[in-house]
Order: structure tokens, then C-alpha cells, then sequence
């Protein structure tokens, strides 16, 4: 890291403290590395509006609304913000304004304001410079809080080792089955023109997961929030089952019901590698996931327990 990134993380540090206690805890659904990945991404793309092609309001650049955001925004035209933004992004399924509606800021109007011109200090203009900033963060958070412990976060190390264990190239069609926060995924195909996969089960980590795309310069990446076990993303959005390309750090001891094993065992076939004592459920599930689909040539990583 450069003295630029750490300044930030300087910033961010700041922020992501007074977003932690009580009264804003609770209106960030208890997730304050969520809500600083947020209020990032809104200086991020004002930062780099024309650069995006993005059009939106003038009142929702950063500069105005740091000022405004005190008496001249409501929730719903902040969701309706991040909807247009981004569906520009090319992101269509309102993950991203899905959390923000969730969001209670309106409550401490003047203690987000405070945190917006806080974080109005940055120029995040340069390129990857508030996605290192901000993927450096969170990891080094996450090892030092145990309350993470629950939280869906790939270390910045492994996932770049991962990455260049992918070795992922131009053309390509990448997928990762439990993204996460995304910090594998944007690792694997940053500056690659590649079509990307992903999909987690819990709605937080996938916003995360497009903040950190859109940070990373990844665009029109298929985002979905779902249950990669029984509704996998492969079989549902995809013109094809397999990827050249898969790097996941799934969860581990999933277990089903003998009735929903029986059922979703014969209606997901195709998305599994069988043997003789087929379940669905287990330490090796996900890893079979994996081998039903890569291609032939492909190229799978996976970090198992």
C-alpha cells in the first residue's frame, strides 16, 4: 500500500469507529462495514461520475449531498438514487437499493451528514485506489474483531493467492457459488474482459459484493441473491452449465432434510457431481458443485476446511 491508501484507510478508520456505536449500529442493521462500503460507493461514483457516464441529479453529487442530506433527503429518493445508478452500472436486480431501503439513516440525519463530509476529504478519482483501500480495510477489520467471525469475508492474502492460482483470462466465463463480500471475485477478474457470475445467500454480503465490483472497474457482472445450494445461479440465468473459470470460499456442514435431499437431489442432477451415495448435503457438496461446473479444460479453486 501506497501513503494515499493509507490516508484513507485513515478516513475510513474514523468513519467505520463512529458507525459502530449504538444509535448508528442500529440503523445500519448492525452491519457497519456495509454502511462505510455504502457511503463510500456514493463518493466513489461522484468522484468518477463523467468517467462512469453516469447521469443522475446534480443534488447527488457528494459536495451537495453532504449539505443537503441534513433537510433535503428522504429514503425513498435515496433508494430511487441507487436504483438508477445502478441499473446504469449494469446491475438490474435493485440488490444494491434493496439494502439501501432497508437503511434507517433518515433517524441520524446529522450524524450521516457529519460522516459524509468526513469522508468528502478523499479524492477517490484515481483508479483502484478505493477498491485497495477499501477490500485492505475490511480484512484487516475482520481479523480483528471477533464479531466477524459469522461475516462472509475472504482475507485480501488468500484471495489474491487464489486469483493467481485462477489465472483468469479475456473471454472468459467466471463463477463464484458464495461470493461473499466479493473480495475473491474482484480479485480474480479486476481488469479482465471476462462475463462474471456470482451469488450469495445473504442480501448484505451480495451489496457489498457490487460495491466492490463497480470499485474494482467490473461492470454488468450477474449478481444474483439466492440460495446457491438449491437454486443455483448456473442453472438459472445462464445459457450454459459450466464456466472456465470458478474460485469460491464457500461455508461448510450443510445439512438438509431427508424429504428436500430426496427432492431437490432428482430436480438438481445437472448440478452435481454424483457418486454412489449421492446427498445433498455435507462437507462436499459445494465441491462437487464445482467439478459439475467447470468445463472440460477448466479451472477451479476452492477452499476447503
Amino acid at each position: 500500500m501506497n501513503s494515499k491508501n493509507e490516508n484513507i484507510m485513515q478516513v475510513f478508520d474514523v468513519v467505520y469507529s463512529e458507525l459502530c456505536k449504538w444509535n448508528l449500529r442500529n440503523t445500519v442493521n448492525d452491519n457497519p462495514m456495509a454502511a462505510l462500503a455504502f457511503l463510500t460507493f456514493l463518493k466513489f461514483i461522484s468522484d468518477n461520475k463523467e468517467t462512469l457516464q453516469l447521469e443522475y441529479p446534480e443534488k447527488y453529487n457528494f459536495d451537495y449531498l453532504t449539505l443537503l442530506f441534513q433537510q433535503k433527503i428522504d429514503q425513498d429518493e435515496l433508494v430511487d438514487f441507487v436504483s438508477l445508478v445502478e441499473k446504469q452500472l449494469g446491475y438490474e436486480n435493485r440488490i444494491l437499493a434493496s439494502y439501501v431501503a432497508g437503511l434507517d439513516l433518515m433517524n441520524v440525519r446529522e450524524q450521516v451528514a457529519a460522516l459524509l463530509d468526513y469522508l468528502n476529504r478523499l479524492d477517490l478519482s484515481e483508479p483502484m485506489v478505493a477498491y485497495d483501500s477499501l477490500i485492505n480495510f475490511i480484512s484487516i477489520q475482520s481479523r480483528k474483531e471477533i464479531r466477524f467471525a459469522g461475516e462472509f469475508i475472504t482475507d485480501v492474502g488468500l484471495a489474491k493467492l487464489m486469483a493467481k492460482i485462477t489465472e483468469v483470462d479475456d473471454g472468459m466465463r467466471f463463477y463464484d457459488f458464495a461470493c461473499g463480500y466479493g473480495i475473491s471475485a474482484t480479485q480474480s477478474v479486476k481488469g479482465k474482459n471476462v462475463t462474471v457470475y456470482v451469488q450469495d445467500i445473504n442480501k448484505i454480503s451480495v451489496a457489498v459484493s457490487i460495491i466492490l465490483f463497480v470499485l474494482s472497474g467490473v461492470r454488468n457482472a450477474e449478481v444474483r441473491c439466492g440460495d446457491s445450494i438449491k437454486d443455483p445461479i448456473n442453472l438459472a440465468y445462464t445459457n450454459k452449465d459450466t464456466f472456465e473459470r470458478i474460485s469460491v470460499v464457500p461455508p461448510f456442514g450443510i445439512r438438509i432434510s431427508d424429504r428436500e435431499n430426496f427432492h431437490f437431489s432428482n430436480e438438481l442432477s445437472s448440478a452435481y457431481q454424483y457418486y454412489y451415495d449421492f446427498k445433498l448435503s455435507g462437507d462436499l457438496l459445494f465441491t462437487r458443485h464445482l467439478l459439475a461446473s467447470l468445463t472440460k479444460e477448466g479451472v477451479g479453486v476452492i477452499l476447503l476446511p
